[in-house]
């Protein structure tokens, strides 16, 4: 039986209110007065140079790249450009600010993605919650609002992910072609965007062998890896006209990994990376092992409302595939250079996967809805402080963890240590009350909900945002800024052949 209108329409117009609201808060953060002089910087340069010059400029932009600024991100990322140039044609004048129109449009991309990749892999209740956590993700409201290419990096990565599970779920044949074509043209653009994809590719390619019942690789898999760096490669040559250069790119960025500010604040443990997460959004990465272990099978999955054991199952299986997903990519980084940036495609993964929990594994019962519902808000609202505090009234520019332990006064020394007041505490402490007389008294339900969610957002926002800043306006190094005009460097160029 073909759906009607009426029932496609009770299916994606939730889903559809959330993106928009998380469109709307993306566009009203729109709004940094200042962008690093690193690589936001460095990115505006060359937007600015192929958007005067046109792309005949190209190979000489590779030259001035190696001869002035080689520990910053190498022209190889034409996607980078390509983006930056089409935002400058619609937007003057080409700067920092235009390519962080780019950033917020990949962000509102990353939660309409998140919430059909939900849609597709889980019931419709998992994918508006798993949207709802997107929209408040401190991480991607930062980095949708900054010049970086993370953000659009993350997009491509979501979309390619999308099109991996129509064409690992979907039966053969059915739109295969038009799936299989976009997540070629989705990965080329990845790969022109960032290079770093290179140690993501086990991670996509566990996605696809975990989503296939029964799971197993073809053929045509090893053209959907292989075909998108050849092909970004293919452009790269034509607008270089040749390989010159390129080998030099590529050492220039691998000496770029012992760079006195990576040296400083991009090296740690290998669990860095969950620590960082952790701190931007504790309440959502301390359920995360609890979704591992049920996505593992170590936990009884609930059927959903209108479905079956065997449904349920068929979820987990799903659910355990973003979970390899996210193994893998963490597990890449372990000994990389590590910022935040770097892999925030971890934080969408994580609200899938705790999007599933709460709403097909945990038993709440009769009401499971209201309670997802103030779960979500009292989430939003610390993760709003959080990102205000942090990446607002801090203003730090780059995600790392020193930045962000500053920002919020999480490490011991100078700073004057913060001690909640005794009112914080009662309203915590009537929050958790207010939530169990809502869950076991029916009398009382709707109105202690109501309560326990302005509670929360009283205890937890407040604290936040009352705390006066203590960082500084950048946290990012600073760069001689080098005029990127061929007259004034044409000297370093002919030192440079």
């Amino acid at each position: 039986m073909r759906p009607t209108l009426e029932s496609l329409r009770g299916r994606f117009f939730g889903v559809l209110a959330l993106v928009i609201a998380g469109a709307v808060l993306r566009l009203g953060f729109h709004s940094v007065q200042r962008f690093g002089s690193g690589d936001e910087y460095h990115y505006g340069l060359q937007a600015l140079a192929i958007h005067e010059k046109g792309w005949a400029y190209f190979p000489e932009l590779v030259r001035w790249h190696l001869a002035y600024e080689p520990d910053f991100p190498a022209p190889y990322r034409w996607g980078v450009l390509f983006f930056g140039n089409l935002a400058c044609a619609l937007r003057s004048p080409c700067d920092e600010r235009a390519l962080a129109w780019v950033s917020s449009i990949a962000g509102i991309a990353v939660v309409a993605l998140v919430a059909l990749i939900a849609l597709k892999l889980f019931s419709r209740k998992t994918a508006m919650v798993a949207t709802a956590l997107a929209i408040t993700s401190p991480l991607h409201l930062e980095l949708g609002r900054r010049a970086y290419a993370d953000e659009l990096h993350t997009a491509l990565l979501l979309l390619s992910l999308l099109a991996l599970a129509h064409l690992a779920m979907d039966p053969p044949r059915k739109k295969e072609f038009a799936w299989f074509g976009l997540c070629i043209m989705a990965l080329t653009l990845a790969w022109s965007v960032k290079e770093s994809l290179l140690f993501l590719l086990p991670a996509l390619a566990l996605g696809l062998y975990a989503w296939r019942s029964p799971r197993a690789l073809k053929w045509t898999d090893g053209a959907l890896l292989t075909l998108p760096p050849l092909l970004a490669l293919l452009v790269f040559v034509g607008l270089n006209h040749g390989f010159s250069q390129l080998g030099s790119l590529l050492i220039a960025t691998r000496e770029s990994l012992v760079h006195p500010y990576s040296l400083l604040f991009q090296q740690g443990p290998p669990h860095r990376p969950l620590i960082e997460l952790f701190t931007l959004s504790p309440g959502l990465f301390a359920l995360l092992p609890v979704a591992a272990f049920a996505a593992l099978g170590f936990a009884p999955s609930r059927p959903a409302a209108s479905g079956t054991p065997s449904e349920a199952c068929v979820g987990r299986e799903r659910a355990l595939a973003l979970l390899l997903i996210f193994v893998a990519v963490a597990a890449a980084f372990a000994f990389l250079p590590k910022n935040l940036r770097f892999y925030n495609v971890l934080d969408p993964l994580a609200r899938l996967l705790v999007a599933w929990l709460v709403c097909e594994v945990i038993p709440w019962g009769k009401p499971s809805s209201a309670w997802c519902v103030a779960l979500v808000l009292a989430n939003a609202a610390f993760e709003l402080a959080v990102f205000h505090r942090t990446f607002v009234r801090s203003a730090v520019t780059d995600p790392t963890a020193s930045a962000i332990f500053g920002a919020l006064e999480l490490v011991p020394g100078e700073i004057k240590r913060w001690h909640p007041t005794r009112w914080v505490n009662v309203c915590a402490l009537s929050s958790g009350v207010f939530a169990w007389v809502a869950a076991y008294v029916s009398k009382f339900k709707g109105r202690s909900i109501l309560f326990a969610i302005l509670i929360s957002v009283s205890a937890f926002t407040f604290p936040q945002l009352l705390r006066t800043a203590r960082t500084p306006l950048t946290n990012t190094s600073r760069v001689q800024r080098v005029p990127w005009d061929t007259a004034s460097f044409r000297p370093a160029l002919e030192e440079a052949k």
